[in-house]
């Protein structure tokens, strides 16, 4: 049994068992859902997208589904990136960082949003080994926070603050 006030819009989840086959379901291999996210949709989706295209078909209805996103967020296997509009038109688009594009993809893009003439301060960390899940962690976190003010790849992020005029780049090199 798991349950925490904050997490899963207040479920109890008996057993994740049945919770994880539904969300791994996503990221199988020869699941269509997978290169459909990954290939045509660069990381980004909706739960009308996993649920037209799998968990439907899976026999899950809408409250469980919506629970299935939840665990996804609370892991950080993706995150909000843009809210859903308000009044119930529309809904909420979501980005799986281990679906996204690699960076060359995006090189371009993000060296244009450096503005080489402000005065900028660098920090650099290095690390002997990086676990994945630290990085996905992190973009999903600042990720959910900045939403469309940044520029994800399968390895890093761009951030832009337009209130402070802030930019960060992390990037696993």
């Amino acid at each position: 049994m798991f349950w925490r006030p904050n997490l899963f819009h207040g479920h109890i989840v008996v057993d994740q068992a049945w919770a994880l086959e539904a969300i791994y379901a996503v990221f199988h291999r020869d699941s269509g859902v997978l290169r459909r996210i990954r290939d045509r949709q660069g990381g980004r989706f909706t739960l009308s997208d996993l649920a037209e295209s799998l968990w439907d078909k899976q026999g899950y209805d809408t409250e469980a589904q919506k629970l299935f996103l939840s665990m996804m967020e609370s892991a950080g296997i993706c995150f909000r990136l843009i809210p859903a509009p308000p009044g119930g038109d529309g809904e909420a688009e979501y980005l799986a960082p281990d679906l996204l594009p690699a960076r060359e993809h995006l090189t371009l893009e993000v060296a244009q949003k450096w503005d080489d003439d402000a005065s900028t301060h660098e920090a650099r960390f290095t690390f002997d080994f990086l676990p994945p899940g630290l990085l996905r962690a992190l973009m999903a976190d600042f990720g959910g926070r900045a939403g469309l003010a940044g520029d994800y790849w399968r390895d890093g992020f761009y951030l832009y603050d337009t209130r402070t005029g802030a930019r960060a780049i992390v990037d696993q090199i």
